[in-house]
């Protein structure tokens, strides 16, 4: 026997039910994990730094075949001649990847390989679920249904296009504080967020929608706009900050941030020339 493996289990928090589930779970998907990172390095090249937000800077590389990596997965970038840099992968487009460095290596990176580390977060959260299995977890029991809403709160007025199970997801994501929902490619999910954030709109509750892709935040506040009124889209109640691509967007312009800073913009110059105005008119009967 390994002591090192004896020492590991005997130190092991002792859980129960579905926490002990869950941690089990997560073992198997890191011992999976590992074996994916025991094969080689993805191979970047043409590094260019795009943006510096807080401490840390921001690089596009091009990859030569698509990954499939979540964002914000840390990873090792192996630059040559240099020690490994922690990193975090931001977002994955096509055969481009944006990853955040702590440290500004240069505007231009000809040539890197990133090592991504899929355990990391795993583990953490593995310490987390041990660290807290012994305090109560009100918001956890009602995710599971030990706290299911009432009637009231699940009815929410819907069209025929969503089925029971997204309907039942704009159901509790209204009534509930916590509501995650799963599923695969093409079941509906980002238009069924979409649905949830115009039902909050409706009842005047306020919205913050924000995802590692802006092809699905695109999508949902498209969504979202088409069922508002003209005159809270022209007050601006509902805004797209950042960069959209989905150029359907172009066609509404009302939620495009851009389009109320020139609208303001106008307001303020238009109201800066009327009191220049007025200004000369009373400097002329002093």
């Amino acid at each position: 026997m390994n002591p090192g493996n004896s020492q590991n289990v005997a130190e092991e928090v002792q859980l129960t039910g579905v926490l002990a589930e869950f941690r089990t779970a997560l073992q198997e998907e890191i011992q999976a994990a590992r074996v994916f990172e025991s094969s080689n390095a993805v191979e970047l090249k043409n590094g260019r730094r795009i943006a510096k937000i807080g401490k840390s800077y921001q690089y596009l590389f091009e990859i030569e075949n698509a990954l499939n990596l979540p964002g914000d997965t840390p990873g090792d970038l192996l630059i040559p001649d240099n020690p490994p840099i922690n990193v975090i992968i931001v977002s994955i487009e096509g055969l481009a990847i944006t990853i955040s460095i702590p440290d500004d290596i240069g505007s231009f990176v000809p040539t890197a390989r990133l090592k991504s580390n899929l355990t990391y977060l795993m583990k953490i959260l593995i310490e987390r679920i041990e660290s807290y299995a012994n305090k109560s977890n009100p918001v956890g029991d009602r995710i599971m249904g030990a706290h299911p809403v009432s009637g009231s709160e699940l009815k929410v007025d819907l069209q025929d296009e969503y089925n029971q199970c997204q309907q039942l997801a704009v159901a509790s994501a209204i009534g509930r504080d916590t509501t995650f929902i799963w599923g695969p490619p093409g079941t509906g999910k980002t238009r069924t967020i979409g649905e949830i954030g115009f039902q909050l709109y409706k009842r005047n509750r306020p919205i913050l929608l924000v995802s590692h892709t802006n092809t699905a935040v695109d999508q949902a506040i498209l969504r979202i706009g088409k069922k508002m009124n003209e005159d809270d889209l022209e007050s601006g109640k509902a805004i797209r900050v950042g960069d959209p691509k989905d150029d359907r967007l172009r066609e509404h312009p009302n939620l495009l941030l851009q389009t109320h800073v020139d609208r303001r913009s106008e307001e303020l110059a238009s109201r800066r020339d009327d009191l220049k105005i007025e200004l000369e008119k009373a400097s002329s009967l002093l």
